[in-house]
């Protein structure tokens, strides 16, 4: 949770009091008395959720007898949403900020109005672009509140409730916690997720007891996906029943039963838990993928467009990267001004200056303007966005040849976002470009660990295949390095990676092969250009790899 900057919240409690005095709210005190209260737990204090046994305590002098259960709370929730929608087509319609109190949770959301940017120009002086221009010394202490600055994060991405597991004993065993625990193990690692939002245990633990469909899931708290299943237990084991289910569609996209000894799973000592969480991010990520495929892109959910869009993004099939770009220049059409639009397609420009390898001023100054301008905009919507640091660390490792500062960029981002992945894959890949082989695979085992199933995992074992290759482990190179070229055969790091290794195996023939798809991706690709445009060109390794690709056949130049 961030606090809000002095100027966000003043922005902000300026629209609340004009909300406030507004034809539907000036004529309900206990619509003005809930608005006013969430908004300001929202922005001051540090708070995941608010409670509505909480707020009907606290705002409407419930008494503590209040049955949480009891639907007044909700009741005042639905007409407020209703007068902020109202207010917005209406007095509000030229809003600097839009005030939400989405469905499923109490916590107030925030998002700047009538700001729309268009892409920048494309820059015609080539020495424009020569040292690119970036504001790496941001600070990086967060200045808005993440819904401030994450404005409709949870429609750009799918949303998944974990319901608690059901117990199909009886009496008052303490065995009937378990399904609390398994929750909640499952939640803390779907959210380690930076392609879900997972709603919290204490919105989803109202089902656990009670009978429950899945539109009820999408009604209160705006699911896409639900998690949830029972157990029963005996001699000391656990039987577990679990499904994944499509809450659109009302179809179950994944079930299975498995079994594990019940102090193991409280100690975390089985994969019951990592299985689960597996399966979730796999399945649900296909689900959004296949919707894709088939139905009108005009027809389909943000998050799909944004979730697919991250999928084709990463394939190695060059139809599907130029659709990945139209998906997600679809949702910058709804969502001008979200940071993680931005952030995609900073990332989007920058993987197609890796696909055509060239990095040539003239042939790819407008794609790295468009990297820098969106890394930017990115990083002006929200200081600590993940990825948005990330490319801003790719800016300066790849555009700038600068690893130091690409490392201080990385290490920065790691502190702010512990568990983003690919933050630790690109900061192996820096690390290996200095030769600190150990301390690249450390950063790279990492990644795979926060993620091992990603749409980006072959960029993952790319920078693990130059790890291990700094480090003298060319078996583990090669491993990863191969397991690259499956996930994405055009990825052009990854295809001097493995030519380098095919080398020092003493595989030319094979070596040869790959520099030949490698020439393909990139026609006019040379050694001398490979040392003029890499990061490691100051160091050993650079040279190392530029004789091992001229080796397999690179021209020199």
């Amino acid at each position: 949770m961030y606090y809000a900057a002095p100027r966000a919240r003043d922005e902000i409690i300026e629209q609340l009091d004009l909300i406030l005095r507004s034809e539907d709210f000036k004529k309900s005190p206990r619509l003005r008395k809930f608005l006013k209260y969430v908004v300001f737990e929202t922005i001051d204090k540090e708070v995941d959720t608010i409670r509505s046994y909480v707020i009907a305590v606290e705002v409407f002098n419930k008494g503590s007898s209040f049955d949480p259960g009891d639907p007044y709370v909700r009741n005042i929730a639905r007409l407020v949403r209703a007068g902020l929608k109202s207010y917005y087509q209406r007095e509000g319609s030229k809003a600097a900020v839009r005030i939400d109190v989405p469905a499923g949770n109490y916590i107030a959301t925030f998002a700047p109005l009538n700001r729309v940017e268009a892409e920048p120009a494309v820059v015609n002086d080539p020495s424009a672009v020569a040292t690119l221009p970036v504001q790496s010394d941001i600070d990086l202490k967060p200045l808005a509140t993440t819904a401030f600055a994450e404005s409709g994060m949870g429609g750009l991405l799918p949303t998944v409730a974990v319901v608690p597991m059901r117990f199909l004993g009886t009496g008052d065993s303490n065995e009937s916690v378990i399904g609390e625990v398994l929750a909640s193990n499952v939640i803390a690692g779907l959210s380690k997720s930076s392609h879900l939002n997972v709603i919290s245990r204490l919105s989803t633990s109202q089902f656990r007891e009670s009978e429950w469909q899945l539109n009820e899931l999408v009604d209160q708290l705006n699911a896409d996906y639900a998690v949830s299943g029972s157990y029963r237990c005996a001699v000391g084991k656990i039987w577990l029943a679990v499904e994944i289910a499509d809450c659109r569609t009302l179809e179950v996209i994944w079930a299975d039963e498995l079994q594990c000894a019940v102090d193991k799973l409280l100690m975390a000592e089985d994969d019951v838990v990592d299985e689960v969480i597996q399966q979730a991010s796999r399945v649900v990520l296909y689900q959004e993928i296949r919707r894709a495929a088939v139905e009108p892109m005009a027809d389909l959910a943000l998050h799909t467009k944004l979730v697919a869009g991250i999928r084709y993004m990463h394939n190695g099939s060059p139809e599907l990267f130029n659709t990945a770009r139209n998906l997600f220049s679809a949702v910058f059409a709804k969502q001008p001004d979200h940071p993680t639009v931005h952030a995609l397609l900073a990332q989007w420009y920058m993987l197609k200056l890796n696909r055509s390898g060239s990095w040539s001023l003239q042939a790819d100054m407008k794609d790295k303007s468009n990297v820098v301008y969106h890394c930017e905009r990115a990083l002006e919507r929200n200081p600590g966005h993940p990825l948005g640091l990330t490319m801003l660390g790719l800016i300066e490792t790849h555009m700038n040849l600068d690893p130091d500062k690409g490392l201080e960029i990385y290490n920065r981002a790691a502190q702010l976002n512990p568990n983003e992945p690919l933050v630790y894959a690109c900061k192996a890949a820096a690390l290996s470009y200095k030769e600190h082989g150990d301390e690249a695979i450390e950063s790279a085992n990492k990644a795979f660990k926060l993620s091992p199933i990603d749409p980006q995992l072959h960029l993952f074992h790319t920078c693990a295949a130059a790890a291990h290759y700094a480090a003298g482990n060319i078996n583990e190179a090669a491993k990863h390095a191969n397991s690259g070229f499956e996930l994405n055969p055009n990825h052009a790091s990854n295809l001097r990676t493995l030519v380098a290794v095919q080398v020092d195996q003493g595989d030319l023939r094979t070596a040869k092969k790959t520099a030949e798809r490698l020439l393909c991706t990139d026609p006019g690709f040379t050694t001398k250009s490979y040392l003029s445009r890499s990061p490691n060109a100051a160091y050993p390794s650079g040279r190392k790899i530029a004789m091992k690709l001229e080796a397999a056949g690179v021209p020199r130049g």
